[in-house]
């Protein structure tokens, strides 16, 4: 299959998926949690943006002076109206709409919309929306969180206006379907951090839902799905265990932030993940699979491969009627339709040397107590069965290692462990499976404690290893693994 055709298999079934995620925290019965970040250095930089395209017609026009934007509109003004809003807020919500009436959280997760105490990635404020999926209109809903936007938006220009002194009278108003406030909304969009993007969330679906569907010969959802994570460096895994909090379970915890959001900026949205990662993906796996310039062949669907011709051949063998001399009755369309097999030929055109004369000879070896048969079928069936498990495991070992990482384990920061983790030398043992893997020794062998420097035994790469590779193995082969050992 041509790389074009797994390519359009793996979106349909990703398509399929991402319409079972929520956009933000999703109608009000879903257990879900969605975190909202109004970061002071982000927000300043995108009101500043904004505010500067809504005066600009004003300038044109005269309605103001020249020199009012850069006077008016600059970083510490606006920083002004940013933190003055935030700690009206916490303070008991000014007078500002309703939506920004809130109380802050607490440790016990509660259904509702509240604010923390201490901004997350920054110094700004974060909102907590929980959604009790315990029935229609508990909890926090998409309109909640909208509402708190609008709010806060509308609070910070209003604090900027009211410093603007002599052109207070002047400057353009907020409102339902205002200009400023679809200039700011499109500045300050709600957009998701990589890890939980709809685009990244639906992977993670898919991969749970679908994990063992195969889109060729060779590649399932899950590989696709691997082989995206580790281009991008993206983590989804954490998505995908249900998290309880005293009495209250949730589905997913979704992280946003107030800026510029626009379609695909992000890794991890559904449309970069579509258009770019997948394609990406696919041919990486083709690559592994038959080198460069085998993948190159299979990218798109052309004049027939020898793949094709293969199969068209083994078709035409199968279904084509006969005559009685056992010859395709050309009566019938499938033998005036199918393609036999033609043999690619390479030639080469030149004068043979004077006096060549081409001989061929068969030579023997025998060895003291062998024979020249060859092995028993089941023994080599056996060792191609074991260089395959081998290597399906390898394929997904990285990323079955980073999902296993987390205190009081190693944690996960660069892949560039995760990455170095290899299964070798399967064997069969009277027991089951033996087999021995390798590491970037240098510098995590020092994590075993073998040398001078002491570390919590969890940090021990060893156990974090072998249970990775437990964990596929016993998706791809019965047999138990009797050994491990590092190499």
């Amino acid at each position: 299959m041509a790389q074009k055709n797994v390519v359009d298999y793996f979106n349909k079934l990703y398509t399929s998926e991402s319409r079972k995620i929520p956009q933000l925290i999703g109608v009000s019965n879903t257990t879900n949690i969605v975190d909202v970040t109004w970061r002071v250095s982000e927000v300043t930089a995108q009101f500043k943006k904004a505010i500067t395209e809504v005066l600009n017609p004003l300038v044109k026009s005269g309605a103001i002076e020249s020199d009012f934007i850069t006077g008016e509109v600059t970083d510490k003004k606006i920083k002004d109206a940013v933190t003055n809003t935030i700690a009206d807020i916490k303070r008991g919500g000014g007078g500002y709409s309703r939506a920004l009436q809130l109380n802050a959280w607490n440790v016990s997760v509660k259904p509702g919309t509240y604010y923390l105490r201490r901004a997350k990635g920054g110094v700004g404020i974060t909102f907590r929306f929980i959604s009790s999926g315990k029935g229609t209109g508990t909890g926090a809903n998409d309109t909640r969180i909208r509402a708190v936007a609008t709010g806060m938006r509308d609070g910070i220009y209003e604090n900027w206006v009211r410093k603007s002194e002599d052109f207070f009278n002047k400057m353009p108003k907020t409102g339902r379907a205002t200009k400023v406030r679809k200039t700011i909304t499109d500045n300050t969009q709600i957009a998701h951090e990589k890890q939980t993007t709809k685009g990244a969330l639906a992977l993670g679906l898919l991969r749970k839902n679908k994990p063992s569907v195969v889109l060729n010969g060779f590649i399932t959802v899950t590989d696709v799905a691997d082989q995206i994570e580790n281009n991008i460096s993206l983590d989804y895994a954490r998505n995908f265990k249900k998290k309880k909090s005293g009495r209250f379970s949730f589905r997913y915890f979704i992280e946003t932030s107030i800026r510029k959001n626009a379609k695909g900026s992000e890794d991890s949205d559904i449309t970069n993940i579509k258009q770019k990662e997948v394609k990406k993906a696919v041919n990486d796996l083709f690559v592994k699979q038959y080198g460069i310039i085998g993948a190159t062949l299979r990218k798109i669907s052309g004049s027939d491969t020898i793949d094709r011709q293969i199969v068209d051949g083994t078709i035409t063998d199968i279904m084509k009627p006969l005559t009685k001399s056992g010859r395709p009755d050309m009566r019938f369309k499938v033998n005036k339709k199918a393609k036999p097999f033609r043999a690619k030929k390479d030639s080469f055109k030149g004068k043979r040397a004077k006096g060549f004369s081409p001989k061929t000879a068969t030579i023997g070896v025998a060895i003291a107590g062998t024979s020249l048969r060859r092995p028993e079928k089941k023994k080599r069936n056996d060792s191609a069965n074991l260089l395959k498990v081998e290597t399906l495991i390898n394929k997904r070992l990285p990323a079955e290692v980073r999902r296993n990482m987390g205190r009081p384990a190693l944690i996960n920061q660069t892949g560039r462990f995760s990455n170095s983790v290899e299964l070798e030398r399967l064997r069969e043992t009277a027991g089951g499976i033996s087999g021995e893997y390798t590491y970037l020794l240098n510098p995590y062998q020092t994590f075993e404690n073998e040398g001078s420097k002491r570390w919590p035994s969890g940090y021990n790469p060893k156990p974090l290893i072998t249970k990775s590779i437990r964990n596929l193995a016993i998706q791809y082969t019965e047999q138990k693994f009797t050994q491990l050992i590092r190499r």
